[in-house]
């Protein structure tokens, strides 16, 4: 199945809404550092970023279709 950019931006930003919200209690309990829940974080957002480039530029492609 194919998902559109609107779509993946969409899962990804839940993504790391929940990461923001569980990783603390892993870091509490010492099973995720800082710094690595730090950088899945950073990469889930460079993946959002990413996907917001791409739905815009789809959206423009559609719009002047």
């Amino acid at each position: 199945m194919n998902y559109s950019a609107a779509e993946i931006l969409k899962e990804v930003q839940r993504e790391i809404k929940m990461r923001r919200k569980v990783y603390p209690g892993l870091i509490v309990r010492r099973s995720l550092s800082i710094g690595e829940a730090e950088q899945r974080i950073a990469i889930m957002q460079q993946i959002a970023e990413d996907y917001r480039v791409k739905a815009a530029q789809t959206d423009l492609f559609e719009a002047e279709s």
